[in-house]
């Protein structure tokens, strides 16, 4: 697998001058959608423990030597559809601005 990965970067030049112009829409679509490409999902027992951790972790981010510059979030919130999720989305002072998926 690592050697799959390393032809596709050459010849698409990743990282590279004359990067292939697919690569910007790959970059594009997996900073819309977190659910676009490979994702990682945990269970927490309460929105606000989702809201409380976030917050941390995006303070690491910025402040915590070994980890700054290094985590990138996006947020992406339930989709919309069920009254009493929508409304304490909307109340979050994490996901109130954020936009979700829209339903099928």
């Amino acid at each position: 697998m690592r050697e799959l990965t390393s032809v596709i970067r050459e010849n698409l030049k990743v990282d590279q001058p004359g990067e292939h112009a697919v690569i910007a829409k790959v970059r594009a679509a997996q900073d819309s959608d977190p659910e676009y490409d490979l994702h990682l999902g945990i269970l927490f027992n309460s929105l606000e423990e989702i809201e409380e951790r976030v917050v941390r972790i995006r303070d690491a981010g910025l402040n915590d030597p070994d980890l700054r510059g290094r985590v990138k979030i996006i947020l992406n919130r339930a989709r919309p559809g069920t009254g009493e999720v929508d409304e304490r989305m909307d109340q979050s002072p994490l996901f109130s601005g954020v936009g979700g998926i829209p339903m099928a």
